[in-house]
């Protein structure tokens, strides 16, 4: 559990002084932080650069490193009251007024501390970069892209700039674009796990698989605690055909979702279709009837919930899992012909003959002769019924 990281975050965030204490650089601090990232120890990283902070608090390089990771990890928590101590403190130093901003709760509230820091200092590039993220998630695009600008004027620290730049462009539909910038963001960034998944959704959009799997394999390289990045490598790995490999993927995306219900259902739900193909029925129910519990308007998982009903010859249930289907995708034929064959085999034949019909016109020419033979053998069973 998330809660759970949190505590041990902040043991190892207590113990770290005592064991550094010889340590006196901090870009030695700031280079080990980078090397722990690489091994996959975000929680020392956090540590070792807590310490150092202790004594270089405005170390540009160190603070905005620490952020990074506080927020990709789930922890902001721990540093919140840190730094609103600290306000105040150090002449209202733009880096501490960023630093609040960036650990607020409230978008409001952060807005506001980014316009103090700007107040203070125009050139404080991921201030501005952070007024766009804002912008952006209410779909003011035009001031995120404003702000994008005067963040690239600013200089300094572009990365970040050309993240929100490619997020921009992957919001407009103009993927090739996003991708350029995705690469320029990553070209002089050493952490930036959120710009390699997003590089990697860019290349799904491609249809580039194998480039998209890599990405995300990138982010997971140092942040193998986000199950959106492992729900985004399942699907690339679906892509290129590596199924087993994809359906772990997605376990472990629903694993490590940590309250997201909406990644928690979407992984269950690929992870429950993997699963049923693969014929692990049980599995499959399980998966799958979790996903549907949280997105009951979803028609496909309707459809695998009927799928599953037919397999163990439960065609009542199987009917009321598509007719949901349908109600929510009318223009699907499939769910309409699963519809009428388990209407059939619950021997309501005039539910089925209605189903079965408008299966016949809405299927594609192969598949509704399928449709077809089997309307016909309903009709023959009407007319026996009658006589």
């Amino acid at each position: 559990m998330r809660t759970a990281k949190i505590a041990l975050a902040v043991l190892t965030l207590a113990a770290a002084g005592r064991a550094h204490e010889h340590d006196a650089s901090a870009e030695g601090f700031l280079e080990h932080a980078y090397e722990l990232l690489a091994a996959r120890q975000a929680e020392k990283a956090l540590a070792y650069m807590q310490y150092a902070l202790d004594h270089y608090p405005l170390h540009r390089g160190l603070t905005l490193l620490y952020l990074d990771v506080l927020r990709e990890e789930g922890l902001e928590i721990i540093a919140q009251p840190i730094y609103i101590e600290r306000l105040g403190s150090y002449s209202d130093e733009p880096l501490i007024l960023y630093a609040n901003g960036f650990l607020a709760d409230d978008d409001a509230e952060s807005y506001e501390f980014y316009k103090e820091t700007l107040k203070l200092d125009q050139k404080f590039a991921p201030a501005w970069v952070e007024l766009g993220e804002l912008a952006l998630r209410v779909g003011a695009d035009e001031d995120a892209a404003n702000y994008k600008v005067r963040a690239l004027k600013a200089g300094g620290d572009k990365s970040r700039a050309y993240a929100l730049e490619g997020k921009l462009y992957l919001g407009a539909g103009d993927v090739e674009k996003a991708i350029k910038s995705f690469k320029r963001a990553l070209k002089d960034s050493r952490y930036a796990p959120a710009t390699h998944a997003n590089l990697a959704s860019a290349y799904l959009e491609t249809g580039k698989a194998e480039a998209a799997r890599d990405e995300y394999r990138a982010a997971i390289a140092v942040s193998d605690d986000r199950g959106e990045y492992y729900l985004g490598l399942g699907r690339a790995l679906e892509e290129t055909g590596e199924f087993a490999a994809a359906r772990l993927a997605y376990e472990t995306a629903f694993s490590r979702a940590y309250g997201n219900l909406r990644v928690g259902a979407e992984a269950r739900k690929a992870a429950g279709r993997l699963a049923f193909e693969a014929g692990d029925l049980v599995t499959a129910a399980e998966y799958v009837g979790w996903a549907a519990a949280f997105m009951p308007d979803d028609a496909e998982l309707h459809g695998y919930l009927g799928k599953l009903y037919l397999s163990i010859d439960r065609p009542d249930g199987a009917a009321a899992e598509f007719e949901r289907a349908v109600e929510l995708a009318p223009d699907d034929g499939e769910y309409w012909h699963l519809l009428g064959r388990s209407r059939a085999a619950a021997g309501e034949l005039e539910a089925a003959e209605d189903a079965l019909e408008r299966a016949v016109e809405l299927l594609p020419e192969g598949e509704a002769a399928e449709a077809s033979r089997e309307l016909e053998k309903v009709r023959a069973l009407l007319r026996e019924n009658e006589t």
